[in-house]
């Protein structure tokens, strides 16, 4: 399981969203990590990921390392993910797993809220079944 620092709790019509922040999941140290799940508590969303100063080259280095090391373990227990490469800066693979589960791992390059460029990595678990549900309940709200 993950653990890490609660920072808040954030409802909407239809979701809880939980932020924690130095979260330890998968064998790895997060930045950040966002648990999502349905008001009656069903999980099927979860986010961590780790922001990293565009200019260092040795934390780059280490985050695609990390990355590697991800898409290693993963490929392993669920077979070859599907890679796919934006451009040099921007790729991610997918899983399939268990129980209507997605698993995402991605390295991007992307304009922070502050405006400067950062590096991100991040690790996604989807329980696309609950997901659909939980974009239909809102598009049906609309």
């Amino acid at each position: 399981g993950a653990r890490g620092v609660f920072i808040e709790e954030t409802r909407e019509s239809n979701s809880i969203n939980n932020l924690f922040k130095d979260v330890y999941f998968a064998g790895s140290k997060w930045d950040f990590a966002n648990f999502t799940c349905t008001t009656d508590g069903k999980f099927y969303l979860f986010n961590a990921y780790n922001s990293l100063s565009d200019y260092n080259f040795d934390l780059n280095k280490e985050a695609r390392s990390q990355y590697e090391i991800l898409k290693n373990k993963l490929d392993e227990k669920y077979g070859e993910g599907n890679e796919q490469k934006d451009d040099a800066e921007n790729f991610h693979t997918t899983y399939f797993g268990s129980n209507d589960m997605i698993i995402i791992i991605s390295y991007d390059r992307l304009r922070s809220v502050g405006g400067s460029y950062r590096r991100y990595l991040k690790i996604t678990y989807i329980n696309i079944t609950l997901y659909n549900n939980q974009i239909a309940e809102n598009n049906d709200e609309l």
